[in-house]
């Protein structure tokens, strides 16, 4: 005859507040989900059954972005940025992930105005730098006065992700 493994198990309730001990496996007979226990969270930590998972769907998302309203330092959602330099009115902005080629997108608008101008230039797999000018492009013209925001899409841009209703 077989082996037959059988795990310590309970209603939700109970097993909402049982420490297990670390690496235990126990049961939620409740839900008929199992739970992995560290010997210290209550409940431990529930595993998600594939019905749970849901449906993989393919979305196209940013990696980075940022709206700048300063000329000091900063972070953005998957990036930060240096101080603005008036002289030259450039500002670095550094990926928190270096991309895998230069061949991303930065989608850029600049705050009251469409004239006023975030001019990218220099990229690299790390970050870019940001020009910051006035409507002819020719002269400095800092993030306080307009502030601007910029978004970041890879080459490929599409991630698949599993959506549940």
């Amino acid at each position: 005859m077989a082996d037959q493994l059988q795990l310590r198990g309970d209603t939700e309730t109970n097993t909402d507040q049982l420490v297990g001990a670390q690496r235990e496996v126990t049961v939620d007979t409740t839900n008929w989900n199992l739970r992995v226990h560290d010997g210290s969270t209550p409940g431990g930590h529930e595993l998600v059954k594939k019905t749970e998972v849901g449906t993989p769907v393919t979305i196209i998302a940013p990696f980075a972005q940022a709206f700048i309203k300063i000329n000091d330092p900063g972070t953005g959602t998957g990036c930060t940025w240096g101080a603005y330099d008036s002289g030259t009115g450039d500002m670095v902005v550094t990926f928190n992930a270096a991309q895998p080629n230069t061949d991303y997108s930065v989608i850029r608008n600049r705050e009251m105005y469409d004239t006023q101008h975030m001019i990218i230039k220099s990229k690299t797999v790390n970050g870019f730098t940001i020009e910051w000018a006035d409507t002819t492009g020719t002269s400095p013209l800092d993030p306080v006065t307009f502030p601007g925001t910029f978004v970041c899409y890879a080459s490929d841009p599409t991630y698949t992700v599993n959506v549940t209703s």
